[in-house]
């Protein structure tokens, strides 16, 4: 999570206005490139100078052919652990699975369910018939 702010001359410049808390995610390309060069091994809480040289056929005729530089603030590093966290529940799951169908004495419950209706609902049935027992 970054603040930025653009200068150029070393003034505030106003197409460039003072960001607090983006979340910035390094290579995501929201920002120039030279963001995340810079921002990639800085730690929390460090002050770095970006600067970036807008090309003449820039898109933004504010930014068009200028020198512009950022100040960042780099607040806070986040882990993205969404794609490790759904990794983590897949293989619990098939895990699961394969134990209710091979060491149980519901796997013929199981079996012949899975096939038939969503292994979900075989597993809340398989819960509901042991809470009984």
């Amino acid at each position: 999570m970054i603040d930025y702010q653009g200068f150029l001359n070393g003034e505030p410049y106003e197409p460039t206005p003072k960001i607090e808390n983006f979340l910035f995610k390094i290579g995501q390309n929201a920002l120039p490139d030279e963001f995340s060069e810079k921002l990639t091994g800085s730690v929390p809480v460090q002050d770095i100078e970006v600067e970036v040289a807008y090309p003449d056929d820039h898109p933004d005729g504010n930014l068009k052919g200028r020198n512009i530089l950022y100040k960042v603030t780099l607040n806070e590093i986040q882990e993205e652990i969404y794609l490790r966290s759904m990794m983590i529940w897949s293989k619990a799951w098939a895990g699961l699975k394969r134990w209710m169908m091979s060491k149980n004495p519901f796997g013929k419950i199981w079996k012949k369910e899975s096939s038939s209706v969503s292994s979900m609902n075989s597993v809340s049935r398989y819960f509901s018939i042991c809470s009984k027992i």
